[in-house]
């Protein structure tokens, strides 16, 4: 076929000869058939390196490639080139190694990792570097010889192996196959072409099988011949951001701007108890006292000095806010005791913060580095006396702080809107906010993450690049750029001087159209698509109530937008997050070696705050006219000016995602502490409201067993509830419809979490099936959750349920929302009504049309019958078993029904629901079983039970089978029924009446009664016995024998004496 996709696989296997003398296949490669160059007689085609897969199960130190030409033609009838001479030369591969992230890591130590290229029989590596992100930034040169036909034309390049290894193990922690084949060339003016930079993230794949994801990798690649290696254009590129002042984007990757790190803390939740001795666990656990929390930005991990202050913050717990008093409450910072793990077994603590301070940092305005905030948390170490600790220092005992856990928040959507290109601060956020958004969209599609390297990705790279240093700067830029701008910016005059008016000069523009939005027009707009019959939501009194499929927290179709800023992130040991892959799709309170949460809030904006008061004083002194405008650096970058920063909208310089609201009280420490101190803000207790609804289970007892399902659920530490004695016994899907209000106290039960349990018994103890958690200080200070609680409307969740014991795994889950209230005005405001809704029944309607090839019986018919029963749990109706009539007498299989089969009053939800179709062949003396098939009917009801409208599936041919009869090799057709299906709620069905077979009232499809195969003659043919053939004389049939009655009448009343 001409169609690439519709083209047959080439397979290339590679054998090796075993001690017996046998083949064993070591590795293979799949290419499409278009991959191959056409053939050209006597231009025969450049050999290439195949990369080889390693077959499942075997781990290979490096993976093989082979070397091959093959072409493709259309004809076998061809002469048989030879093949292209190449010779051997010297290349450089020059590989710049940036970083690594998301390395797969065991144990919580860290870990030293170091890159390993290979090529051609040539390695080199990195030098190591600490983990979790190790930031080698460094370039390898590889001196390798290649084959090519001309040094003008680029080598045939071997396939380039990544290995990324762990240096203190000396294990190899997964490998990347790259193929480059650019190399460096003079254009026709002998000038050499010129390059960027373009680094692409990669995954490396390892495990036992060589293909799982265990980390990722930032490269690119460089080719040059080894004898222009000194030349001054083919010098290795400088990797290193370079600060303002020396950033040349023609000769540098990216700029090291000036940010200021805006950090707002709220506190610490769930800190485990820590070893008594941070290498042993002799001593046994503590719980957390004294907590220290550490803040700095980094672009990647390297060797860290832990006597460098100076690019970190650091809070301390205090029992008191600055300048507060221990005796107003409001002035005093909580700690308290929470439950944690699968049970609630283990006792965790938590503490308030609330500070604010800020962190002046040099950050790279190049997402794809993937600068992060990275919070460590500390126990600070014991107050001992001083003799103590002087003598445990003489002795050479480290007396320092005790590492918890670090989370690493990625910056890549945090970085100022001002850095984007074309942003202009003459406008307002609002008047650029489509811009905005796709300038974040091409930073994260060029930050993303691909299978291989693709030197189509690099291309584009580049080309942004160069455009990027053609233009002319940011459309603020003041001087002789803009008054260019502004010139081209002018009207066109009407007649040029070429004397040609501007219709016929523009001939090949298309006239712009003046579209109008269709709300402004005088017209009505018509629905596409007729309404539902079912309601996707659900009506509680007056309101509507939306119903969310997941978390109201991670809600994607945005039907609830989420305002809570202050989201705990986990506390990890030798883990990386990357924000958009791994930290989204998990439940970080289901996870492993999760060691507590930090609750924060940051922001980055543009420039330093100590350079602006500088540049206001020099401004102040020197009185300068202060306008909005902007000094152009040497670097061709723009340096904002402390005029312009004051009359442009603040939201440009700062991060997109900041809000107004929290803008207005996180980043400030007086207004930080009065809105989570403040009793206005937070009463001193608050009625929480727990609505579950229905809960989903996947978990079963044993084969055929289902749960005994039954809720509990733990507020806080000391609030406990099980509804043991409310067990539904034997399902899966248990309706539950409870309503339960308790009064706690913020933050100290803020957390709920929901168990839904399975009751096994006395002895062997319930099983958990999943939990979820809800973080309800969150939801309490969200503006847009407190609206919706309010007025009643608080969206519906169907949260899933996780347990440690199988962590990532869905074990079902429970629809159920919260609300809250202060407890004074519990009273005043009634719960939402909860009321379970009448059961839903649903009717299945089978029209049985006719059949076809049904195996012949007899030796020359079949009279056909179809026998169906219903199998359901939920079927409340008097007929599971009905059948049809019979036609009689079918010579080749054939057979005509028009009957209908009415199932009514299932009662949702069903376990199971099939339907049996037995073919039948009839006799006086009983039938004669032919075949069978099954309809599994669940999926139809349980869609008509959750939208309520009906189904219609269309007629089609369905084959039976008689698995006693049939050989599976050559199985036999036995004979096959057009089966019509509609499903519907017994209330549509009570409007669209219709009986059995063909009984009144018979519509919803009307059925016709057939005459094939139901008259005397065809019942008569069955036993070998047929009416004579009256030809002209049978339309005189019916007089002649009702003659004959009316003359045995008169006989018969003659006798009796009656005539």
């Amino acid at each position: 076929p001409e169609e690439a996709q519709s083209q047959p696989y080439v397979m290339i296997n590679v054998y090796t000869t075993t001690y017996l003398g046998g083949r064993r296949r070591v590795g293979f490669c799949k290419r499409r058939l278009a991959d191959f160059a056409s053939y050209d007689s006597g231009n025969p085609s450049k050999p290439t390196f195949f990369p080889l897969t390693p077959l499942p199960g075997e781990k290979h130190s490096s993976t093989a490639s082979i070397l091959m030409t093959i072409e493709q033609s259309t004809s076998d009838d061809i002469p048989r080139h030879t093949r292209k001479e190449v010779k051997p030369m010297m290349y450089i591969i020059r590989s710049y190694c940036f970083l690594a992230r998301n390395i797969e890591a065991e144990g919580h130590s860290q870990s030293n990792y170091s890159l390993r290229v290979t090529c051609a029989g040539h390695h080199a590596s990195t030098k190591a570097l600490p983990g979790p992100r190790p930031k080698w930034m460094e370039f390898l040169n590889l001196q390798a010889t290649l084959y090519s036909d001309s040094a003008k034309e680029p080598p045939v390049i071997e396939p380039i192996q990544l290995h990324l290894r762990n240096t203190d193990t000396g294990e190899s922690i997964g490998h990347a196959t790259c193929i480059y084949t650019r190399m460096r060339q003079k254009d026709n003016l002998g000038h050499w072409q010129p390059y960027h930079l373009a680094p692409q993230w990669i995954k490396v794949r390892g495990g036992p099988h060589g293909n799982s994801h265990v980390g990722d990798v930032l490269i690119c690649f460089e080719i040059l011949l080894h004898k222009y290696q000194h030349e001054a254009k083919l010098l290795p590129q400088i990797m290193m951001p370079q600060p303002r002042g020396i950033y040349d984007p023609k000769i540098h990757f990216c700029e090291l701007r000036k940010a200021t790190l805006h950090f707002s803390l709220l506190g610490l939740r769930d800190l485990l108890p820590i070893n008594r001795f941070e290498t042993s666990s002799v001593g046994g656990k503590v719980d957390v006292v004294m907590p220290i929390v550490e803040v700095e930005v980094a672009w990647g991990d390297t060797i860290r000095d832990p006597n460098r202050k100076r690019d970190r913050l650091e809070f301390h717990y205090k029992e008191v806010v600055d300048g507060g008093d221990k005796r107003i409450k409001a002035d005093c910072l909580k700690n308290w005791k929470s439950k944690v793990g699968a049970y609630g077994e283990v006792s965790a603590t938590n503490f308030e913060f609330l500070q604010v301070k800020t962190l002046e940092v040099e950050i790279p305005d190049q997402r794809i580095l993937q600068p992060c905030v990275i919070i460590r948390v500390y126990e600070a170490p014991t107050r001992l006396s001083n003799w103590v600790k002087s003598s445990m220092e003489s002795i050479g005992m480290d007396y320092k702080p005790f590492l918890i856990g670090e989370s690493r928040r990625t910056l890549g959507a945090s970085l100022p809107v001002c850095w984007l290109q074309g942003v202009d601060l003459r406008k307002t956020l609002a008047d650029q906010k489509d811009k905005v958004e796709s300038e974040f969209a091409a930073w994260t599609k060029e930050a993303r993450l691909h299978e291989n390297f693709n030197q189509d990705v690099e291309d584009t790279s580049r080309e942004q690049r160069r455009r990027q240093e053609e233009s002319s700067g940011p459309a603020v830029s003041g001087g002789l750029a803009a008054a260019l701008r502004d010139l081209d910016a002018a009207p066109e005059e009407y007649v040029s001087s070429t004397a040609l008016p501007m219709p016929l000069r523009n001939t090949t523009k298309k006239r712009k159209l003046n579209l109008r939005k269709v709300e402004g027009m005088n017209v009505q707009v018509e629905g596409c698509h007729s309404p539902r019959q079912g309601e996707k939501a659900q009506v509680v009194g007056q309101h509507q109530v939306k119903t969310i499929q997941g978390k109201l927290e991670d809600d994607k179709d945005k039907s609830f937008v989420s305002d809570f800023w202050y989201r705990a992130t986990p506390l990890l040991l030798n883990h990386d997050l990357v924000d958009g892959m791994n930290s989204a799709q998990r439940d970080w309170y289901f996870m492993p070696n999760v060691f507590g949460f930090v609750k924060c809030a940051f922001k980055l904006v543009d420039g330093w705050e100590s350079d602006l008061r500088k540049e206001e004083e020099v401004e102040a002194a020197g009185g300068k006219d202060a306008q909005a405008s902007v000094a152009r650096t040497a670097s061709g970058r723009d340096q904002i000016s402390s005029a312009l920063r004051a009359s442009c909208d603040h939201r440009l310089l700062q991060s997109y995602y900041i809000t107004d609201e929290l803008d207005s009280f996180a980043f400030n420490e007086k207004k930080f502490q009065e809105r989570f101190k403040n009793p206005e803000r937070m009463p001193s207790r608050v009625r929480v409201r727990l609505y579950l609804v229905k809960a989903v289970c996947i978990f079963g007892k044993g084969a055929n067993d289902f749960p005994d399902p039954y809720v509990m659920f733990q507020l806080g530490h000391n609030i406990s509830v099980s509804f043991k004695s409310q067990v539904r016994i034997g399902t899966n899907e248990p309706s539950l419809y409870m309503l339960e209000e308790r009064d706690v106290v913020l933050p100290d039960d803020g957390k709920l979490e929901v168990r839904l349990m399975d009751k096994v018994g006395a002895v062997a103890g319930d099983a958990l099936i999943g939990s979820t958690i809800l973080d309800l200080e969150d939801r309490w200070f969200s503006t847009n959750w407190r609206k919706c609680n309010d007025h009643q409307e608080v969206p519906r969740e169907n949260r899933p349920l996780s347990t440690l014991e199988v962590p990532g795994k869905n074990r079902g889950s429970i629809e159920m929302w919260v609300e809250m209230i202060e407890s004074q005005r519990a009273a005043d405001l009634r719960a939402s009504p909860l009321v379970k809704p009448a059961e839903l029944e649903v009717e299945l309607r089978l029209v049985i049309w006719d059949t076809i090839k049904v195996k012949l019986v007899k030796e020359d018919y079949v009279n056909v019958k179809i026998i169906s029963t219903l199998d359901c749990n939920q079927y409340c109706g008097n007929k599971p078993t009905q059948e049809t009539d019979v036609h009689y007498t079918s010579k080749d299989g054939s057979a005509i029904f028009n009957w209908r089969l009415v199932y009514s009053r299932i009662k949702m939800p069903v376990k199971t629901c099939s339907l049996k179709m037995d073919l039948m062949h009839y006799e006086l003396l009983g039938d004669t079983y032919i075949g069978s098939l099954n309809l599994d009917l669940k999926k139809y009801v349980e869609r008509v039970a959750t939208t309520l409208d009906a189904v219609e599936v269309p007629a089609d041919f369905l084959k039976f089978s008689n698995a006693d009869s049939e050989d599976p090799d050559n199985p036999e057709e036995i004979g096959s029924v057009r089966v019509q299906l509609y499903v519907m709620t017994q209330g549509e069905a009570g409007s669209k009446a219709a009986g059995l077979g063909r009984e009144d009232p018979n519509e919803h499809p009307p059925l016709i009664q057939p005459a094939e195969g139901r008259d005397w003659g065809t019942y008569l043919a069955a036993y070998s016995f047929s009416l004579p053939d009256f030809s002209m004389w049978k339309k005189f049939l019916p007089i002649f024998i009702a003659m004959v009655v009316f003359l045995v009448a008169i006989v018969g009343m003659k006798n009796l004496g009656l005539v």
